[in-house]
């Protein structure tokens, strides 16, 4: 992944050399992403957000990188702005919950997770019918129901439960270690 990511940059920078765009910053900054390059990706994301600033996907973009980069009130700015376009993303639900985390702000970080398990609803179930008689449609809309409630618990474990990065503050640990044991129990 790495190489794929390493050869993603060096062709957003030949890109760049023959046309200044702010599509090949963007993808510049989702390659540097990827390389774990999370500084140099904000400064992508933000020469090109300052040439189109309604790009939703480079808000976000960026959001992801300055969480990443140990940024928290940078993220949770980028990550509330793209929620209020778009209010039930699983993905930004829970790096705006880890970075409330990480500023020692569990009460807030745990509400933003009921809001989201609570956005999702799945639709009625009538027991007089089978699963069967369900039809297409509404067996799709559960299955996307479980989906992102399993999306969702799937991000924040790998956010908050897992090993954590290298250079999280002692204050960002500490936050963690205890959503660890409140969502354990």
């Amino acid at each position: 992944a790495q190489r794929r990511f390493a050869e993603a940059l060096t062709a957003f920078d030949s890109a760049l050399v023959a046309d200044d765009n702010p599509s090949a910053h963007a993808g510049r900054g989702a390659a540097l992403y990827g390389l774990r390059r999370h500084a140099e990706a904000v400064e992508a994301y933000e020469v090109a957000l300052s040439a189109q600033p309604e790009e939703l996907d480079w808000l976000l973009g960026r959001g992801l990188a300055h969480y990443e980069n140990s940024d928290n009130e940078a993220a949770i700015d980028d990550l509330d702005a793209f929620l209020q376009a778009q209010p039930d993303h699983a993905e930004a639900l829970s790096y705006l919950a880890a970075s409330y985390m990480c500023l020692d702000e569990q009460e807030l970080a745990y509400e933003i997770v009921e809001q989201a398990l609570s956005e999702i609803k799945l639709p009625p179930f009538n027991s007089r019918f089978s699963q069967m008689e369900l039809g297409r449609s509404t067996a799709s809309l559960i299955l996307e129901a479980v989906s992102n409630r399993k999306l969702i618990f799937k991000r924040l474990d790998r956010l908050l439960i897992l090993p954590l990065r290298k250079e999280a503050s002692p204050q960002c640990l500490n936050s963690l270690n205890l959503a660890k044991g409140k969502l354990a129990a």
